[in-house]
């Protein structure tokens, strides 16, 4: 890859996206509605709304062998159901699609979610069909259906990612792991449900080197499933960082229901893009989530 289109540039992923293929020497151009404060020499900026508008002229576009789309508003949870935002993702997704044809970019991944297959009960491996908890989810199955059509109709390389829980430094959302996290190095006790969920979370570092590598050789029509291949019972996440920070702090496992009144599990096979792409997950929870934790001392509030 010589030069990649990024959307979505401002978000946690699509920074970090920046920031690795610049490091290879990737041109990156990025896209959002706001300016963000990275400067260098092989990155340039466009400042477009995309639900909004695809018309662009722009020669920096024109060509680029992958399109990146991470683009979309309403992934905090307190909006994950809040329709009206979430429905707006669908054009904005498609508007995505247009704009890749128009500018002749060489292929277009998508980035989805587990939200849109953990209700499935079923191990999630690119195939299942998507049964989404939530409105989030579900608008992430209908803008993957929406442009893999349009891809199909208008002859793009179009490659879906199915991502599992993605967590590293810079992620701030108060997902489970930054919550806990920041909750005990306050010395404060974190609130959970009984976390009997199994679950697969990606280190970023990992998650980057397989965008890097579906951007070479992903296949286009599939829809990859993108995750550590390995799980574990949320309680021993959780139990994992407070023996980092200090052993003798509680955890308030259990103090919490259920809020769907169920225990759902994101489990992964991730053989498909082992085999296309020769990805290998290289980081352990233990390992990696010391700099996750080390990041947020650092911010100086703890």
């Amino acid at each position: 890859m010589n030069k990649v289109v990024i959307t979505g540039v401002s978000g946690f992923v699509g920074m970090a996206t920046a920031q690795y293929l610049l490091k290879k020497n990737v041109k990156v151009i990025g896209i959002d509605k706001k300016n963000i404060p990275l400067r260098h020499y092989n990155f340039e900026f466009l400042e477009l709304n995309l639900a909004e508008n695809v018309e662009v002229e722009s020669a920096a576009l024109l060509d680029a062998d992958v399109l990146y789309h991470f683009a979309w508003s309403g992934v905090n949870a307190d909006v994950r159901n809040d329709y009206p935002i979430q429905i707006k993702n669908i054009q904005m997704s498609l508007n995505t699609l247009v704009l890749a044809k128009s500018q002749n970019i060489k292929k277009v991944i998508m980035l989805g979610s587990a939200s849109e297959y953990v209700r499935s009960g079923e191990v999630i491996n690119g195939y299942n069909l998507p049964n989404p908890i939530d409105a989030y989810g579900a608008s992430k199955c209908a803008a993957y259906l929406f442009c893999k059509t349009y891809a199909e109709q208008n002859n793009i390389n179009f490659v879906g990612i199915i991502a599992t829980s993605i967590y590293g430094p810079g992620r701030d959302d108060n997902n489970i792991i930054s919550y806990t996290i920041k909750a005990l190095l306050r010395k404060e006790k974190p609130s959970f449900t009984l976390l009997e969920q199994k679950w697969d979370f990606i280190f970023i570092k990992d998650f980057l080197h397989a965008l890097y590598l579906l951007g070479l050789s992903g296949k286009s029509g599939k829809n990859y499933t993108v995750a550590s291949g390995s799980y574990r019972l949320l309680h021993e996440y959780v139990e994992i960082i407070r023996d980092c920070i200090d052993s003798n702090l509680p955890l308030g496992i259990g103090e919490k229901p259920y809020k769907a009144g169920k225990v759902e599990h994101a489990i992964f096979d991730i053989n498909d893009i082992i085999y296309d792409t020769g990805f290998k997950p290289e980081y352990s929870f233990e390992g990696s989530i010391i700099s996750v934790i080390e990041y947020f001392r650092t911010l100086g509030n703890y």
